[in-house]
Formats: structure tokens, C-alpha cells, sequence
């Protein structure tokens, strides 16, 4: 084979390998992404936790006790910035709720429906009609339903499957009858 023929695994005659690995800009690149990924990751688990640790019921009556402002007052905000509950980019126009993090104030607004708090960090969040948070729920460890304790709970495959059973006992004692 002709040494002129260009090998696929470097480049001006480094390797790719060492191009990607003593590349420090490269690698500083790709853990900000790594970093920027588990951020995202846990963010969700926290919305998503904040989420089940309450029957989600939305209270209708609630509303935000606080006043909006324009996205475009806001100083030293960086580009692109999202609402973490949307996810979509503020406009300079949008109404925006900022205390502890930004968001949409109808976003906001939403939220405080099911629960007063910060979606991200949990601070509590004026109300103008609180909401009764009760203490005494639990979480189904089959299923993950959430229920209250003073009601019980069977999940709807366990009840299936009780009824099966109660069938399948009931067929078997018409046999030796």
C-alpha cells in the first residue's frame, strides 16, 4: 500500500485519539455538557418529587399573592434563559415571577395550584388562599399511586387479581360439588 494513501485515524499526523484527549479545550467542552446534563437530570427528579410528595389535587382557589414584572426590567439576565417550568425562552415582553428563580407568572401561577412552593428549591411561596397540605399521605410502593392513609388503598392490579382468584376458588369448588 502507498504511503501517500491518508489513514483514517489521524490527522496532519497526530492521532485522533490524541487530538480528543490532550485537547484541554475539548475536554472542559464536553464535561460542561456532562455537568449541564446531570443538572437538568436532577432538576426534574426534584420537580418531579416535589410533585408526589403531595395528592396532587389542584386547588383552583389559589392564586399568587405577588406582583409580576417584565422579563426586559430584569439586568445582567443570561441569553436564552428559560422557564424551568415551560422550558420555553422569556420574551422581553413576558410577565415573569423572580424571587429565588424566574419564571413565567402564569407558569407560576399554575403551580401554586397544586403546591405554594418554589418548583425548584422548595421555598414557600405567598399564596392568596393557602393550600391545606395534608400530612397523612402515603405512597403506593406497588403501583406509586398516592392516597391518603385515612382512606386505604388497593391497587387496581392487586384487585384484579383478587377477583381472579375469588373465580378461579369458585370454579374449582363447582367441580367438586
Amino acid at each position: 500500500m502507498s504511503d501517500n494513501v491518508l489513514d483514517p485515524y489521524t490527522t496532519n499526523g497526530q492521532s485522533i485519539h490524541d487530538l480528543v484527549v490532550n485537547n484541554r479545550s475539548f475536554m472542559n467542552m464536553i464535561q460542561h455538557l456532562v455537568d449541564q446534563a446531570v443538572d437538568d437530570e436532577m432538576l426534574q427528579a426534584g420537580i418531579n418529587q416535589s410533585l408526589t410528595d403531595t395528592v396532587n389535587q389542584r386547588n383552583s382557589n389559589v392564586s399568587l399573592n405577588l406582583p409580576s414584572v417584565k422579563y426586559s426590567t430584569l439586568s445582567n439576565r443570561p441569553e436564552n434563559e428559560t422557564c424551568s417550568v415551560c422550558i420555553q425562552p422569556f420574551k422581553p415582553d413576558d410577565n415573569v415571577w423572580f424571587n429565588c428563580h424566574i419564571f413565567h407568572y402564569d407558569c407560576l401561577e399554575e403551580c401554586v395550584k397544586y403546591k405554594p412552593e418554589c418548583p425548584i428549591c422548595r421555598c414557600v411561596i405567598d399564596v392568596e388562599a393557602p393550600l391545606e397540605i395534608s400530612t397523612d399521605i402515603e405512597q403506593c410502593e406497588d403501583c406509586g399511586e398516592n392516597y391518603s392513609a385515612d382512606e386505604g388503598h388497593v391497587c387496581e392490579e392487586l384487585a384484579s387479581d383478587i377477583e381472579e382468584s375469588k373465580s378461579v376458588s369458585e370454579e374449582i369448588s363447582e367441580e367438586f360439588i
